[in-house]
């Protein structure tokens, strides 16, 4: 916001610097929440698709491979540290939640991720891998 806008805002009555503030908030709880959906129903295979830095947050800690996945996309630069949600504050979450949006670093290796699936031939790689592998083995 410039000083022209603030100076401007100061001047409108309480109830419409209200109403500017309160639609600020909707927008804001709106773009969050639609973050929030998408991050909890993306597998991380997608996230990497997406070429968007992510967080995760191991609901299933220690159980399930959240963590596991969280903590390898982390340290490729991926992603934020994950917190499993039974040490997650308000705190960690504002710092991890902001992350993803402002690293520049995280947003780059991200894109870079993105192309380098969009150009891999899995199938081809696969089939590769396995006639490496079993390329020592004797059938009889």
């Amino acid at each position: 916001m410039n000083k022209e806008n603030l100076e401007w805002l100061l001047t409108q009555p309480i109830e419409k610097r209200y109403q500017l503030f309160q639609n600020c908030v909707d927008v804001a709880k709106l773009h969050y929440n639609e973050l929030m959906e998408e991050e909890l129903r993306l597998k991380t295979g997608e996230k990497y698709e997406r070429g968007k830095p992510f967080m995760t947050c191991p609901i299933l800690y220690p159980i399930g491979d959240q963590k596991f996945w969280g903590q390898l996309a982390f340290k490729k630069g991926l992603a934020v540290k994950p917190t499993p949600i039974s040490k997650m504050t308000v705190k960690i979450f504002l710092e991890r939640i902001h992350e993803p949006l402002t690293d520049n670093k995280l947003y780059n290796n991200a894109q870079l991720i993105k192309t380098l699936i969009e150009n891999e031939n899995g199938v081809q790689k696969t089939i590769d891998e396995i006639e490496k592998t079993t390329t020592h083995f004797s059938l009889a």
